[in-house]
């Protein structure tokens, strides 16, 4: 790469998802702000719990060389699980050094949480709280968890 300083190991961003990740792509976009950003790190990032044992394989092949960092809904709901094979805590709930990240993305979302607490839904443990976003960037897909819950103005 040119101009790259290829002394520093690159930060590295693993969607553990077989979906698309719209927080993963946030963490890229934001290490690609600043080419020192994150240089040491690995980020790992799953939607699903079924997903964390992948998440823990990767954490522990990774964790003697690099710092990492693990996030997303399925760490999220399960963080003690994630700690118990790794190591690591995981950030539970959402990481506001990326949430507001600007990027061209697949999807985008103009609200948090939800206030029907449905006993099978996971989002009243992610998002306690609806949230309204006035600004958000465009993207062909809104990914809202209950965008009908949202005033009439939104």
């Amino acid at each position: 790469m040119k101009g790259a300083d290829l002394s520093r190991p690159m930060p590295k961003v693993f969607n553990l998802s077989s979906k698309y990740n719209l927080g993963a792509e946030k963490i890229r976009a934001w290490l690609a702000e600043d080419p020192q950003r994150g240089s040491d790190t690995v980020f790992i990032s799953a939607i699903f719990t079924w997903e964390l044992p992948a998440v823990a394989r990767a954490a522990n092949a990774y964790k003697d060389r690099f710092r990492v960092e693990i996030g997303g809904p399925g760490p999220s709901l399960m963080p003690d699980w994630v700690y118990e094979r790794t190591g690591i805590q995981p950030h539970v709930g959402i990481d506001d050094r990326f949430e507001r990240q600007s990027g061209s993305y697949q999807y985008t979302i103009t609200s948090r949480g939800c206030p029907r607490r449905c006993p099978h839904c996971a989002v009243p443990q992610l998002e306690p709280h609806l949230i309204e976003y006035d600004s958000f960037p465009v993207a062909p897909v809104i990914g809202d968890n209950n965008l009908l819950a949202t005033s009439w103005q939104h």
